[in-house]
Order: structure tokens, then C-alpha cells, then sequence
């Protein structure tokens, strides 16, 4: 098994204050047992028609919203022969999406490309202060399944995993500009 922080860290990738996460697949199991278990043998890859299921460093699957999104079509599952994705594990991880300062509605410039691509409408634009309406991510209706990533012409929708957002001094409201 590759020690995924050692490579990076071997690489330059990593200081010793930050770790490795990625967004692995649905139905994924946590991410030890993902390890352990996954063989690396690519057919979850091959299987996803959107191609969203990359892989990533180490040779693992992990996903990549930068040119479509996860549509839950369950062909990962059907073709991981363990049980690194597997239906008794919870569908989506606990990554959110925030926006970063690229984001053009926040720098007063008409943009609604992230909410008019969210089919759960988990993104909302309200008038807050000024004339240009901003984006709202209501975490409880994103089903995470990136399809605001894409579109975004700055790049400005980034998704971070939860526990990495709870222990900044920003509160989660203010992180996805609820």
C-alpha cells in the first residue's frame, strides 16, 4: 500500500501542518478501509460515464468535478469487485462546496452559472448588500454532486471536506456564504 501523505510530502506537496484529503467515489467506505481494500484496478474508472472518477495520487479513485458531475448512476458500484465502493456504505462523503474570493457575484459582477446548474437548487442568490445578488449554499440540500463546479468561469466552487471546515475560525455559514 502507498503511504499517500509520504509521497506528497515527497514531493512537495505537503507542509507538516496539512494532510492529504480527497473526494473519493459514492458509496465509498471511509477512507482507511477505502485503502486497504480498493485494488487499484481502475474498473470503477472505466465504468463512470461522466468520467468524474479520476485517478489520483497514488493510484486510487478520487473524483474531479472540472468537467462534469456525478450523476449516482451506481456503475462504480456494480463494477468494484471489493467492497471499497459499496452500497452499505453511506453515498456521499462529507465534502461541501464553498466558494473561494474568484467568485464573480461576490466581486459585484453578474454570475449565476454555479446555481443555474444545481438541479437540487442547493444554491441560492439573495440580495445582501449592493446590486448584484449573491450565492447562499444550503449544505442540508447539496447532494454533492458537483455539478456547480464546471460551469463556474473563475474556478471559484471548491469542495472541502467538512471536518476541515469546522475547525477553521470561520463558521460554516460564513465559509458557504449562507
Amino acid at each position: 500500500m502507498v503511504d499517500l501523505a509520504k509521497r506528497s510530502l515527497l514531493r512537495g506537496r505537503l507542509t507538516q501542518k496539512t494532510q492529504l484529503v480527497v473526494m473519493r467515489p459514492p458509496w465509498s467506505a471511509a477512507e482507511d478501509t477505502f485503502t486497504n481494500e480498493c485494488t487499484q484496478c481502475n474498473q470503477c474508472i472505466e465504468a463512470c460515464p461522466t468520467k468524474v472518477i479520476q485517478k489520483g495520487e497514488g493510484g486510487y479513485p478520487e473524483l474531479n468535478f472540472a468537467k462534469d458531475e456525478c450523476d449516482f448512476c451506481e456503475d462504480c458500484i456494480k463494477a468494484c469487485p471489493t467492497k471499497a465502493i459499496d452500497q452499505t456504505n453511506p453515498k456521499t462523503n462529507q465534502f461541501f462546496p464553498v466558494l473561494t474570493d474568484n467568485c464573480l457575484a461576490q466581486k459585484n459582477i453578474y454570475c449565476r452559472s454555479c446555481g443555474e446548474n444545481c438541479e437540487p437548487q442547493a444554491i441560492e442568490f439573495k440580495y445582501i448588500n449592493g446590486a448584484i445578488a449573491q450565492p447562499q449554499i444550503n449544505l442540508d440540500a447539496c447532494i454533492q454532486c458537483g455539478a456547480c463546479v464546471s460551469p463556474c468561469p473563475t474556478q471559484a466552487v471548491q469542495f472541502k471536506p467538512l471536518a476541515q471546515l469546522k475547525t477553521t475560525n470561520q463558521t460554516l455559514q460564513e465559509q458557504t456564504h449562507v
